[in-house]
């Protein structure tokens, strides 16, 4: 029970890291996107 218990959380931890890391590089390439293609963006009118 304690290796299988171990290697689900591992098997989370790894699944939970790809989804964190492709969030991420996906929100910052949308960013980089939105920011290249669009000079006066609402939200750094709005600060």
């Amino acid at each position: 029970m304690g290796l299988r218990f171990i290697f689900k959380i591992f098997v989370f931890l790894d699944y939970l890291c790809f989804w964190i890391i492709c969030g991420l590089s996906l929100i910052a390439s949308s960013g980089c996107l939105r920011f290249a293609h669009v000079p006066n963006h609402p939200q750094i009118a709005l600060k």
